[in-house]
């Protein structure tokens, strides 16, 4: 377990994302502190967690932390924000939502799209000791697209 006797607060954790990072954060033995902007969707995740047998607890929290990491990616097409997103640019531009996955992939050195694992599996490596170095960090997750 990466993340064994570890502390996380996640912040936005009742969203796609950062549900899915303190799932992963949890599963990988962190004790998860959960916020968000509404306590309901956040004590949603609380919940998914303990019912696997992960710890954790939901509340609103002050802002503070010892590490900052910015995870950044072009969009996850898995989170339903994307959907969204790709939708409404690829209406603009006459295709379907496919097709513009596939344009936005395309520009990519890695010709994919980010996936919400390959983010969690980031997101649980930056908050491990194998990253204890690292604060102030961008984690680049844009398959090239954008350079840092």
């Amino acid at each position: 377990m990466l993340l064994k006797n570890k502390n996380a607060i996640i912040y936005g954790a009742g969203g796609a994302i950062g549900g899915a990072v303190a799932r992963a954060f949890a599963r990988e033995g962190a004790t998860v502190f959960l916020t968000g902007h509404t306590l309901t969707p956040v004590d949603a995740v609380a919940k998914d967690i303990i019912a696997a047998g992960g710890v954790a607890e939901a509340a609103q929290f002050a802002s503070y932390g010892v590490r900052a990491v910015c995870l950044r990616s072009t969009g996850i097409p898995e989170t339903a924000t994307i959907d969204v997103v790709f939708g409404l640019h690829a209406k603009a531009m006459g295709i379907t939502q496919g097709q513009f996955q596939k344009l936005m992939e395309g520009n990519t050195h890695t010709r994919r799209s980010t996936t919400l694992e390959t983010l969690t599996n980031v997101a649980v490596f930056m908050a491990s000791d194998l990253a204890s170095g690292m604060t102030g960090t961008i984690a680049n997750l844009t398959g090239g697209k954008e350079v840092d």
